[in-house]
């Protein structure tokens, strides 16, 4: 097929190589290519965050606004702004005056019809074309968007609970007492049933989980419990099968009378004695098998020397040994056969498919409570429009949205899910058939939130134009039109590289460079046939040289801890030492980040930090709920809704008194507030009453949450002369949103801010003189001068409770139901290390999730690393490889990110390929020595120097900007330059 004008660009972006810049870029150039002040209405951007949106749009209107009125701009922000123009003018072969006069127009435009400014994330924008189609889309009219799926799933588990013991809903509540008696047989805990249900029931807004369970709800709570019959007579009797046979091998021993000890290690009759004990499932697994089968390989089956005076028997056992070959090979046909890997999956399969039997009842449910309050969930909409685009060669639905969009611009490709891009793409081969201009921009190695639907693998293929594997996607998803649309996406796409880092110094650069390619060339790659393609040969990012980004450092350092609260300790007191160590070398704590994994990490240094003296900003000091405005307001209308809760009457007068008349309650008042507390709600209105404060709790009682909140703040004077109002505004934010999505009572948000407290917070504020502890999550999109890692030790691959869908061919398991044959198409499995020992098909799901994995921890170290402007501080474990399996790499041996850094250390150390020899490696080399600290540079050790405090010392000012993007400028040498002294960062 000929190859057409380049009009669908996918840019594979790197970390800090300005894909903002080149987004807003493509932007301005579609709006400005035309004459017409209205043609920006044209075009639609597509982002994943509300910081994504609002950022996007920031800097579009600055743009605009800066090419329409350069008088009013300073000198440095003036040049910048006409380059970006003279860019433009060049690039659309336009004069640069007229680019001008057309930004002056779309400006006003933009101020003026701001709703038609469609820099959208993904969400709001599939809710704006599903508000327009309710009625096709068979949606409630007027309908709220959900967004706890949580709180609903476990109101809809709750009332599937409900219904045991009732007549009506027998069939429901015998299936769950049966599955009760057996946890209880089996020793289990029973009363977590609930938990169990809800953990599962989530799946019912995972996209991923889309089609699999299409396919279970077409089955009944019979057809489970019919499963399960299949399942437990196939284990049973395969199971007794095999005791019969070893029953029957140790028969002809015992019957010959042939003494155990007689065979060579007693080796053969322990191997039949190990399937009649209760280590029955072990032996299955080959645990102690491998001698007695190496004994009848090699027909070696007595002692090579006899005890003195001992019997010979070799003669009976030759007698029967054929008879036992035959038992033997018997046995190991159904352990190591078809019927061995069928053993395995109906084992795994079963251990969730109680839970699962239940998941349409509680599908019902939640479809009945959202009825009950007009809503849907967010993921209604974006399964609802799939639906359609499935079977619509020319979907409905976007007729209209097809005329009003002609270009898609599509932010962070790599988190977009499968349902989100299929439903995108018949926008995008509509504008392309008309010739017009598409884009997509994303960065694979980025790909950190696979647990919301995220899909790296689509970025991947998309830029390295592999359409026939894009188009296994949508066919998985029965879209019978994804391979037309792809077609038309073939003839247009051209893929770039967006692979200069403008953001770190050199070394940081250099460091990253050197890490990952180092990782990819080892057997990782061979093991993980995505990795290459991830990281591939255009990874590498490219220095700037810019003499001002030069004198970064990255330090690695192994602490010791013989368990993880030992190296826990010696991590917080590392991250404390190196903190202290830069505030001597003249660095301010607000320019300091500490990235962790988990938010209980998070607290730990928090709290740690603390109590050293360190000022910090954590997620939790930033919870809205530590704000004592915050509770005061909040406890204030608790009370207004439960007149009668002492504790919300207690807490708002013991506040009323720190806040409103500023001093800590005497042991007067104290009594005074205790004493009001247990009297009626009248004596608790009369308190302020005669502090000069009048509640009409009648008046109050007619405003909805938002009114009511303003006037609480109003009454009682929160926002005047009060510190942090930054808390009460975000507070305000949250109402306003609750009361937009939800047309709720006081109670349900009583309800709903006892559940959410804990994850409600504030941004962090860049000015705050404080050393910011983030998730490597949260700090995607974001820069910092200094990064500090304290525990880059979590895991590579899934915990063995974690689940994942596994895929089903007709035969893997076919059971009989009500007289009619059926098959199982999908099930939830654990990630269990058996699912190696299945079905190829299914060993093949297990490795692909184990990659996927492995992928993702790769990429939060790529995220973390790349976040640092000037230094990067990595701290972790001195962990030992796996002794398992044996005989095998390093690389198969590693499973924690602290592996994966020991190997790149021992590395570069030994200046060796480490997958050279497996041999080469001890449980603890000595080149890695515990607590040292290794200074890389440019691939190598170099020896760590502590920064001089003379003229030659290297400083750095922060640039004030509008924006969260922090820029540095380097002063060497201060003398030389003139630069007065108090330039210098403070100790």
């Amino acid at each position: 097929m000929e190859k057409l004008e380049p009009l669908f660009k996918i840019y594979s972006s790197s970390a800090g190589s300005g894909k903002t810049y080149t987004l807003t870029k493509e932007y301005l150039k579609l709006a400005l290519v035309k004459d017409s002040a209205d043609y920006f209405r044209h075009i639609l951007a597509i982002t994943f965050t509300n910081d994504a949106t609002n950022e996007m749009k920031e800097r579009i209107v600055k743009d605009l606004f800066s090419f329409a009125y350069p008088d009013k701009l300073e000198k440095s922000v003036l040049k910048k702004s006409e380059d970006k123009l003279s860019q433009i003018a060049t690039e659309l072969n336009q004069d640069k005056e007229q680019l001008r006069e057309r930004a002056t127009k779309i400006f006003g435009k933009i101020l003026y019809n701001y709703a038609d400014f469609s820099v959208s994330t993904i969400d709001k924008f599939v809710n704006k074309v599903t508000n327009a189609f309710t009625r096709e889309l068979e949606l409630p009219y007027n309908y709220d968007i959900e967004l706890d799926h949580e709180t609903l799933v476990k109101n809809a588990t709750d009332r599937v609970l409900e219904k045991i013991g009732q007549e009506q809903n027998k069939v429901v509540s015998d299936f769950v007492m049966a599955w009760v008696k057996e946890k209880i047989k089996g020793e289990e805990d029973w009363s977590k049933i609930g938990e169990e249900l809800v953990g599962v029931a989530k799946q019912l807004a995972n996209e991923k989980a889309y089609q699999s369970l299409q396919t279970l709800m077409l089955f009944e709570i019979k057809d489970f419990e019919n499963l399960r019959k299949h399942i437990k007579n196939y284990i049973e009797n395969t199971e007794k099968k095999i005791q019969q046979l070893a029953k029957k091998g140790l028969s002809l021993i015992d019957l010959q009378q042939i003494p155990h000890d007689s065979f060579s290690h007693s080796a053969v009759p322990t191997y039949f004695k190990k399937f009649m004990a209760d280590s029955l499932k072990k032996a299955l697994a080959g645990e102690g098998l491998d001698r007695a089968l190496g004994i009848i390989q090699s027909d070696s089956w007595t002692p090579k020397t006899k005890k003195k005076g001992a019997v010979d028997f070799s003669g009976a056992i030759e007698f029967i040994q054929n008879d036992i070959r035959e038992i033997v090979d018997e046995i190991e046909e159904i352990r190591t056969g078809d019927v061995k890997f069928r053993l395995n999956l109906y084992e795994m399969i079963d251990e969730n498919l109680p839970k699962l039997a239940l998941l349409k009842e509680i599908d019902k449910e939640l479809e009945e409570i959202k009825r009950e309050n007009n809503s849907i969930h967010i993921s209604d909409s974006t399964k609802k429009i799939a639906e359609i685009i499935a079977t619509e060669p020319v979907p409905y639905i976007y007729e209209r949205v097809g005329e009003k969009y002609h270009h898609i611009l599509i932010d962070e490709f790599q988190d977009t899910s499968i349902l989100q891009w299929h439903n995108l793409l018949p926008l995008v081969e509509n504008g392309l058939s008309e010739g017009n201009f598409n884009l997509i921009v994303g960065d694979a190695k980025q790909a950190i939130y696979r647990w919301r639907g995220g899909e790296m693998e689509q970025l991947v293929y998309l830029y390295n134009g592999d359409f026939a594997n894009l188009s296994k996607f949508g066919n998985k998803n029965k879209n019978e039109f994804s391979e037309d649309r792809y077609d038309t996406l073939k003839q247009y796409f051209t893929p770039e590289n967006l692979n200069s880092n403008y953001r770190s110094t050199k070394e940081i650069i250099e460091f990253n460079n050197d890490f990952f390619d180092r990782l990819k060339k080892k057997n990782f790659g061979t093991m993980y046939p995505l990795f290459p393609k991830v990281y591939d040969e255009g990874f590498a990012q490219i220095f700037p040289e810019r003499d001002d980004m030069l004198g970064g450092r990255v330090e690695v350092q192994f602490l010791q801890g013989k368990n993880q609260e030992e190296y826990g300790l010696e991590a917080l007191n590392r991250t404390y030492e190196i903190i202290v160590q830069l505030q001597e070398e003249g660095w301010r704590l607000g320019q300091i980040a500490l990235l962790v994994r988990k938010n209980k990490e998070g607290s730990s240094l928090a709290v740690f930090l603390k109590e050293k003296g360190i000022n910090i900003v954590s997620a939790e000091a930033l919870l809205l709920s530590n704000d004592d405005k915050v509770v005061f307001l909040v406890s204030m209308l608790k009370v207004l809704h439960r007149p009668d809760d002492k504790m919300s009457k207690h807490i708002a007068l013991s506040w009323f008194y720190k806040i409103v008349k500023k001093h800590i309650p005497n042991p007067e008042e104290n009594n005074l507030i205790g004493e009001i507390t247990e009297k009626s709600i009248l004596a608790f209105y009369d308190k302020f009453r005669e502090e000069g404060f009048e509640l009409n709790f009648i008046k109050l009682a007619t405003l909805n949450l938002y009114e009511l909140a303003e006037k609480i703040i109003g009454i009682f004077g929160l926002l005047d002369n009060q510190p942090r109002l930054e808390y009460l505004f975000r507070f305000l934010d949250v109402l306003l949103q609750f009361n937009q999505q939800k047309q709720a009572t006081l109670g349900d948000f009583v309800e709903y801010w006892d559940k959410k407290q804990g994850s409600l917070s504030i941004n962090a504020s860049a000015s705050n003189d404080a050393v910011i502890i983030t998730t490597i999550h949260k700090s995607k999109g974001l820069e910092y001068p200094i990064v500090i890692m304290p525990f880059v030790i979590w895991s590579l691959y899934p915990r063995h409770t974690s689940t994942f869908w596994v895929d089903l061919q007709p035969d893997d398991v076919a059971f009989e139901s009500n007289g009619v044959q059926k098959n199982l198409d999908a099930s939830l499995i654990y990630f269990d290390k058996r699912l190696a020992d299945t079905f190829p098909h299914i060993a093949q799901q297990y490795e692909a999730e184990r990659e996927k994995s492995f992928l993702e921890s790769m990429n939060l170290l790529y995220v973390a690393f790349t976040r640092p402007v000037y230094r990067l501080y990595i701290l972790s474990q001195n962990v030992t490889y796996k002794k398992e399996p044996k005989g095998s790499s390093p690389e198969q041996r590693s499973d924690n990110v602290a592996h994966l850094l020991k190997m790149y250390i021992e590395e570069i150390n030994n200046n060796k390929l480490l997958d050279a020899k497996v041999d080469d490696f001890t449980q603890n080399p000595e080149d890695i020595e515990v607590n040292k600290v290794n200074v890389v540079k440019d691939g190598n050790l170099v020896p760590p120097q502590k920064e001089k405090q003379d003229d030659e010392q290297i400083f750095w000012l922060e640039e004030m900007v509008s924006t969260d993007i922090h820029k540095k400028l380097k002063l060497k040498n201060l003398k030389k330059n003139k630069k007065k002294t108090e330039n210098k960062p403070e100790k």
